[in-house]
């Protein structure tokens, strides 16, 4: 995947099993190896804490606006994600970073 593709994947199920996969090495397993129990990573913000907390060797930073989020992992380069959107979109940015983040 390249960044274009990742910065134009919605929140859902396969953003879920994106972060599953590709941040988390696939462990811990789905209950009964089952995807729909994945953890809501791009909709939960208690999710999304989990992916700050597996990448947190550098330094994160969050910018909320009205009817944004701002995500940069700084220690990896070109991290920075802005989304938009009327919902809480920070947990989307977030994943979204971290995805960016072993892209390089």
């Amino acid at each position: 995947m390249n960044r274009e593709e990742i910065l134009k994947i919605p929140a859902g199920k396969k953003m879920n099993q994106l972060i599953w996969w590709k941040i988390f090495d696939m462990t811990p397993e789905p209950l009964n190896n089952d995807m729909n129990f994945l953890p809501d990573y791009s909709g939960d913000m208690n999710a999304a804490w989990i992916i700050v907390k597996k990448l947190g060797k550098g330094v994160f930073r969050l910018e909320l606006g009205a009817r944004n989020a701002t995500v940069e992992f700084i220690g990896y380069s070109k991290t920075k994600v802005v989304v938009y959107g009327d919902e809480d979109v920070t947990p989307l940015a977030i994943c979204r970073s971290a995805l960016l983040c072993v892209l390089e």
